[in-house]
């Protein structure tokens, strides 16, 4: 009669290729949410525009002073100053999507918002946007072009928004 015993153990090779297969799906899960972290840590160009915005219109009312918000290409960053020229914020962008355009039109009032839709070549552009504690601001239009996209932002820089296109 053969006599059948009962492991009680496992071999050391069955341990190591346990413990292989546990590193190797630790590392995947380990890379993959790196990358989910890293992206949603890149804020849009609209994202960080929109930031720097609400920067500047609490400064200008926290300090009672005039802020300006512009965009400077060489920094790769929207600038927030008050009068005097004097760096109150910075806000980078994420430049890995390639380059960056920032241009603020003034919205006339001559025009209506079909004329208005799209700058026309030779319009004069701002080089800021200024917030006022007094909200004396013009009503604006910001264009962001990044990566080949053109998005076109109609706003009064302390309004709740973007104005209506209708």
């Amino acid at each position: 009669m053969q006599s059948f015993s009962i492991r009680k153990a496992f071999t050391l090779l069955e341990v190591m290729i346990v413990l292989a297969l546990f590193g190797l799906v630790a590392g995947l899960v380990i890379y993959n949410i790196e990358g989910l972290v890293r992206s949603y840590s890149e804020k849009t160009l609209e994202a960080t525009f929109f930031e720097a915005l609400r920067s500047a219109r609490f400064e200008a009312m926290a300090q009672q002073a005039a802020m300006e918000l512009r965009y400077d290409a060489d920094a790769a960053s929207f600038l927030v100053e008050n009068e005097n020229q004097v760096l109150v914020a910075a806000y980078p962008v994420n430049k890995a999507s390639g380059p960056v355009g920032v241009e603020f039109f003034p919205r006339l009032p001559s025009l209506s918002m079909d004329e208005a839709l799209r700058p026309k070549a030779g319009a004069f552009s701002l080089k800021m946007l200024l917030c006022t504690p007094q909200g004396y601001s013009p009503p604006v239009q910001v264009v962001l072009s990044e990566a080949g996209h053109t998005q076109s932002i109609w706003l009064d820089p302390f309004s709740a928004g973007t104005l209506s296109l209708k």
